[in-house]
C-alpha cells in the first residue's frame, strides 16, 4: 500500500494510509483560516463566530477546541498542503469516518489523545494503524 494520498480518477481520492477502518467517510469542501500552511491530516476545528477552519487546539475557547474534520486535500483536489498564509484558503476535508493516528496533525501541543473522545461524538473516529508512515 502507498503511503502517498492523491486522485486515482477525478473526484476519487486514494486517502487508503489515512483511512482506519470502513466507517463511511463524508467528504466536505471547508474554509480554511489565514495565517499558516495546512497538511493533509490536519484535524481542524471551526470558529463558531467565523465558520473558518484551524488546527483543533484544546486551549482554543472560539468553538476550535472542538475536532470538526480531518483535511486531506486542496480546493484542486490533490492531496498537497493547502497554503492559507496570506489569505483564507478552500479545502476538502472528510466530516466522519476512521482515521489513522500515525497521520494526524493537531494545533498547539496536542495529541491524539487529547482529542479522541470528541472525535466520536461527531463521528470521527482515532485508530492506530500497523504501520507508521514515513513523513
Amino acid at each position: 500500500m502507498s503511503t502517498q494520498l492523491g486522485i486515482t480518477h477525478i473526484g476519487r481520492f486514494d486517502y487508503s494510509p489515512l483511512r482506519a477502518g470502513d466507517y463511511p467517510m463524508a467528504r466536505i469542501a471547508v474554509t480554511l483560516k489565514a495565517g499558516q500552511i495546512y497538511k493533509p491530516g490536519s484535524v481542524l476545528g471551526i470558529e463558531d463566530a467565523t465558520g473558518l477552519c484551524t488546527l483543533v487546539d484544546t486551549t482554543a475557547t472560539d468553538g476550535t477546541e472542538k475536532p470538526y474534520a480531518v483535511l486531506v486535500a486542496s480546493n484542486r483536489g490533490h492531496y498537497e498542503d493547502v497554503d492559507a498564509s496570506a489569505a483564507n484558503e478552500t479545502g476538502v476535508a472528510f466530516a466522519t469516518g476512521e482515521f489513522a493516528e500515525e497521520f494526524l496533525i493537531f494545533g498547539g501541543s496536542d495529541t491524539v489523545e487529547d482529542h479522541k473522545r470528541a472525535a466520536r461524538d461527531v463521528c470521527m473516529f482515532f485508530r492506530k494503524t500497523a504501520t507508521a508512515p514515513n513523513q
